[in-house]
């Protein structure tokens, strides 16, 4: 997949942000604020495929991570997320 292909509204590279109030499906973790990069990715049925950026990974709550390593659930990125829930 090249870098200009397009996925949804963004392209693939693109940095985006959470939107505020956005909760994480799975640990009912508010991620807004949240940033990373579309990557390589697919996109299925309106969503992106995110990868956190650094800062991203060092604020992310140590319960957060526990909890993924617990239920085998990668914590690192990407992601899937909903285009509804980022900005650029």
């Amino acid at each position: 997949m090249g870098d200009t292909e397009r996925t949804h509204d963004f392209n693939v590279g693109d940095s985006v942000v959470v939107k505020p109030g956005i909760m994480d499906p799975d640990f009912g973790v508010e991620i807004g604020g949240w940033q990373g990069r579309v990557s390589e990715g697919l996109c299925i049925e309106g969503m992106v495929l995110i990868r956190w950026d650094s800062e991203t990974l060092q604020n992310m709550p140590d319960s957060m991570i526990e909890q993924c390593e617990v239920k085998n659930k990668v914590w690192i990125g990407p992601k899937w997320s909903s285009k509804r829930e980022m900005s650029s």
